[in-house]
Formats: C-alpha cells, sequence, structure tokens
C-alpha cells in the first residue's frame, strides 16, 4: 500500500473519519454476500469499523472539523462493496 502523506491534523484525521464510515457499510455489505465464517469475520470487522467511527466522531466535532454527510460516505462504502470482487477472489 502506498504511503500517504497529509499537510494538517485535519486532513488526516478526516480522511480516516470518512474512510471508516464507507468501512461500515462496505463490510457489511460484503458480509451480506457470504456465508459462514467469512460473513462472520466481515460482520465483525464492519463492527469495529462502527467503534471506531464512534471514537473519531467526538474528536472531529470538538476540532470543528467537517467532513461529507454520512449517508454519501455510507453510500460510498456500499458502492465500493458491489464492485468488489467475491471473497475467494479478494484472496
Amino acid at each position: 500500500m502506498p504511503t500517504r502523506t497529509f499537510l494538517t491534523y485535519q486532513q488526516a484525521l478526516t480522511a480516516c473519519f470518512t474512510e471508516e464510515v464507507a468501512g461500515v457499510t462496505y463490510f457489511a455489505a460484503l458480509a451480506d454476500r457470504e456465508s459462514g465464517q467469512a460473513r462472520a469475520a466481515l460482520a465483525l470487522i464492519s463492527r469495529i469499523e462502527v467503534e471506531k467511527v464512534t471514537l473519531i466522531a467526538p474528536v472531529m466535532q470538538r476540532n470543528g472539523f467537517s467532513h461529507p454527510p454520512l449517508d454519501q460516505l455510507y453510500a460510498e462504502g456500499r458502492a465500493d462493496a458491489a464492485a468488489a470482487p467475491k471473497l475467494p477472489d479478494l484472496l
């Protein structure tokens, strides 16, 4: 994975937050199309993303950092999942 550089704390935290929010629906959508252990693992990752969003959101608010609307970020996560290959193809 290429290294990303952010010029400010705000850029870094905002990127982190938006990716975690999109990750909630991305991993949930991937879980929905799988079964067994794969489904459980992907659902767990989605729940972990929820927890990370819950932790980062107050920091964003306290610093007055804005982000795209949550509905937009959730839609991006679902769209990315729809475009992703099936799990065996990811391995």
